[in-house]
């Protein structure tokens, strides 16, 4: 007799986290989100390309803003008590994403931080000619 395997593939259920990073990316082509917990585990991502906008599209507000709707959709299966907010580029779509983010998912959005880069001395100067 041969024997016949049945595997059961059981559904995975979204584990509850309290409190969630929102990390957001923005450059000129493009809007990044990316969640995770506190120890740096994703729970999910979206940007303007994963929402079905393609080319220049994909850098535009609404994009933007339906990229983060839909992170908020997957974010509020994990029932977060707390979310906090990174961004990070000097893209002008950050705030379509946030948002996005809130708008109809109603997610406690405790703090948002801005970590983009400042160039502090600028770039070094030429050396003198010598004749």
């Amino acid at each position: 007799m041969k024997k016949t395997s049945t595997s059961i593939k059981k559904k995975a259920l979204a584990k509850i986290v309290p409190t969630i990073y929102v990390s957001i990316k923005t450059s000129m082509n493009n809007t990044i989100l990316t969640a995770t917990d506190s120890n740096g585990n994703t729970l999910g991502w979206s940007s303007g390309g994963t929402a079905g906008f393609k080319g220049s599209k994909r850098s535009s507000n609404y994009a933007a803003q339906v990229a983060g709707e839909s992170l908020g959709k997957t974010l509020l299966s994990h029932n977060p008590s707390e979310i906090f907010i990174k961004l990070k580029g000097m893209g002008f779509n950050a705030e379509s994403a946030i948002k996005g983010l809130k708008r109809g998912n109603n997610l406690p959005i405790k703090q948002i931080f801005d970590l983009t880069s400042i160039p502090f001395n600028g770039c070094r100067l030429k050396k003198r000619r010598r004749l």
